[in-house]
């Protein structure tokens, strides 16, 4: 029997009330070794809550139900074989044993070779782990140091969850290549949105069996598994967990030129966009419409950092005007993508500094309070879904395949024309330089120096 009563608890600060439920222990190895669910339920009505909560227990017995068909035989706590029984909550393999040797001696059969017993952890000289141990410690340790934001942690949770549901709770040490290499061949065949409509809480044999026409895309195996797997055994074996990172080399080979998923505005399509005879501040709504594109395409900044953007965070330094990407301000992609970047002076000409000024004078917090008024969506998501789905349809380029997030393509591709060091490029993009001569021992560039860089920065726009 599954069912399992579940309970609400309220918040001693919010009175948000939550759902909290007990995960069988036969089942945590599915939820990262979770031994209980706790939810939102995003009310204080206790009629609501209830209402969600319901929903909620459902969808978790149809999970438990799910990974109970999958599991077999597994699943169950007890195995009985004529009149001998196994009580499973120890250890499965001596109590099968015991349960084969019994029948041998009752049905006088002969008895089969004993296999030879897998050497263990501490024989092989690696420290015991546990794999969902593992992914929890690798996951505690990155946040720690400040490598991920929240929602990589997330990410990687999530991705851990496939891997453990498929290989079970085993030590981690005793994952080999071909092992990985049989897991790789399973991701390529699990449906893209495996968390949604008819996929959802469905377990991995489930998915397969339902032979979906729209699998995972190479580049989402390569990313969003394959390289995250990498690093954990990567991090396992560093700890002396295991021998090696069995996910080395695994990753699919994507036969496309990098050139294609770079998507920059042509010229003529930003001077559609910026067109003199609608691009002003009194033809858009709100400030954040004006602002955002034109920060972007001349900061190369991405669009959660322009959208949450505070007073503070734009100033002087060494007597010239930058802006402060900064964790402070919000979540961040990765720790080098704080940076300063200079101001180009078509900005400066077009009023920022004036509409900054403005915004601290009169006590905003925000530079774009507009954006923060919808608390469960992402300051970036509302300007980007405005900009993709009304402004670019608006002036005829919604069929372009272009986004927000073409301004950044924009600006690195004319720092590379002016034949830009990749550092320097590097420092004013945030991104990692690959090179260990620069990325490990060489400084940063200084900001009169990345301003003159941004200075030679042309856009033909306002035309």
């Amino acid at each position: 029997m599954i069912r399992t009563s579940f309970f609400l608890q309220r918040h001693p600060k919010s009175g948000i009330i939550y759902f909290r439920r007990a995960i069988p222990k036969r089942f945590q190895f599915a939820f990262n070794g979770k031994i209980e669910v706790k939810r939102s339920l995003q009310t204080d009505s206790k009629t609501i809550a209830l209402e969600q909560a319901i929903r909620v227990n459902s969808d978790l017995e149809k999970q438990f139900k799910n990974l109970e068909v999958d599991m077999g035989d597994n699943s169950f706590s007890k195995m009985t074989v004529g009149d001998i029984t196994a009580d499973f909550g120890g250890d499965m393999e001596k109590e099968l044993a015991a349960i084969e040797k019994a029948m041998e001696l009752r049905n006088r059969l002969p008895s089969r070779p004993t296999p030879q017993a897998t050497p263990s952890p501490s024989q092989q000289g690696f420290e015991s782990k546990k794999l969902v141990d593992a992914c929890k410690d690798f996951r505690k340790e990155k946040s720690l140091e400040g490598s991920w934001r929240p929602q990589t942690a997330g990410e990687h949770e999530s991705s851990h969850g496939l891997l453990i549901q498929y290989f079970g709770n085993r030590e981690i040490s005793t994952i080999t290549l071909a092992d990985c290499r049989k897991f790789k061949e399973v991701l390529l065949q699990l449906p893209s949105n495996m968390t949604k409509g008819e996929y959802h809480n469905k377990t991995i044999k489930q998915l397969i069996a339902m032979k979906p026409e729209k699998t995972l895309a190479p580049r989402t195996i390569n990313n969003g598994y394959l390289q995250r797997y990498s690093s954990l055994f990567q991090w396992a074996a560093r700890q002396g967990y295991c021998a090696g990172n069995p996910f080395e080399g695994l990753k699919l080979s994507i036969k496309r030129n990098p050139i294609d998923d770079r998507n920059p505005f042509t010229p003529q399509e930003l001077g559609t966009i910026f067109n003199r005879d609608q691009y002003s501040l009194e033809a858009f709504k709100t400030p954040w419409q004006y602002w955002l594109p034109l920060i972007a395409l001349y900061t190369g900044s991405r669009l959660q950092e322009v959208a949450q953007l505070r007073p503070c965070d734009v100033s002087q330094q060494e007597d010239v005007h930058i802006i402060a990407i900064t964790q402070a301000a919000g979540p961040l992609k990765n720790t080098p993508s704080e940076r300063t970047i200079p101001l180009h002076r078509k900005l400066i000409e077009l009023g920022f500094i004036n509409f900054v000024e403005q915004a601290r004078a009169a006590g905003q917090e925000r530079l774009f309070p507009e954006l923060y008024t919808t608390k469960r969506i992402k300051s970036g998501e509302v300007a980007g879904r405005w900009f993709r789905n009304t402004y670019l349809k608006n002036v005829g380029l919604k069929d372009g395949g272009k986004t927000f997030h073409s301004f950044r393509h924009n600006f690195v591709d004319a720092l590379k024309a002016l034949e830009i060091p990749e550092h320097t490029v590097a420092q004013l993009t945030g991104h990692k330089h690959s090179s260990i001569t620069y990325g490990t021992y060489g400084s940063a560039t200084p900001i009169k120096a990345l301003y003159g860089v941004v200075e030679r920065l042309e856009f033909d726009i306002f035309m």
